[in-house]
């Protein structure tokens, strides 16, 4: 509080102000602002530029997992960054199964900083190791999903 003389004045703040900053942070959320342009560049890329399938799926799977991030996110806490580290193994995965890449090295160095990130994010005590573990979940899964549905 403010201290003018020997009484203070107290900080009041109308409702109308108190719904409308909840309404802006949900509207100008971080995620919702990625989603945009992630949506964007995949309109643009694939029926502009018809950019290949694989790409398309990266893309794809990127737009998916932050839908799924938002929803989840309302219910319970995932750890965002592990999830987009998720999807990092989860392309090479799917680099694997359309014979793309013959080498599993590529996998075993996209695992290890995966999980460089999730250690670091326990270890900092941002997230627990279920969260952690949510988001890798997500960021491979919808890897693979984009991929199998736009290969179907």
């Amino acid at each position: 509080m403010k201290q003018t003389g020997t009484r203070p004045l107290p900080r009041t703040r109308s409702k109308a102000l108190i719904i409308f900053s909840r309404m802006a942070s949900f509207i100008f959320h971080p995620l919702l602002a990625t989603l945009v342009f992630y949506s964007l560049a995949y309109i643009l890329f694939v029926y502009q530029h018809k950019i290949p399938v694989l790409l398309q799926a990266l893309l794809l799977g990127s737009c998916s997992a932050i839908i799924i991030i938002f929803i989840i996110n309302i219910f319970y806490k995932l750890s965002v960054h592990t999830a987009a580290a998720g999807i990092l193994p989860g392309m090479c995965i799917v680099l694997l199964l359309s014979n793309k890449l013959t080498s599993v090295l590529p996998l075993l160095l996209a695992l290890a900083i995966a999980a460089i990130v999730g250690i670091i994010r326990w270890l900092l005590g941002a997230h627990t190791m279920g969260q952690i573990l949510l988001g890798y979940t997500v960021g491979i899964l919808t890897q693979l999903a984009a991929y199998f549905y736009l290969n179907v």
